[in-house]
């Protein structure tokens, strides 16, 4: 859980799960939907759920669609880049 970082702001629970099954059994489980509850009960009863795979949200790009030319250039530079400039001198 994330507190918020300003005065009134929104708490954030963050889940990770290693596959898509066990992602569909924990959002139909009776235990999520139990606690789902107990969070409305001690909130304002404003709870929002969003999901998000892959790298969409480190991406910043909700809406699913492939990431800004900028954002794959700097991805690029910082991923790709380091692994050539190392790999180079071993390969030649």
């Amino acid at each position: 859980m994330i507190e918020p970082s300003e005065k009134g702001g929104d708490y954030v629970t963050v889940v990770t799960l290693d596959n898509y099954q066990h992602y569909r059994h924990w959002e139909e489980s009776h235990e999520r939907h139990q606690l789902l509850e107990q969070t409305k009960e001690i909130s304002a009863g404003d709870i929002r759920s969003e999901q998000f795979v892959g790298l969409y949200h480190f991406l910043g790009n909700r809406d699913k669609r492939w990431p800004p030319d900028w954002r794959m250039v700097i991805i690029a530079y910082f991923a790709i880049w380091p692994d050539v400039v190392e790999l180079q001198p071993l390969l030649f």
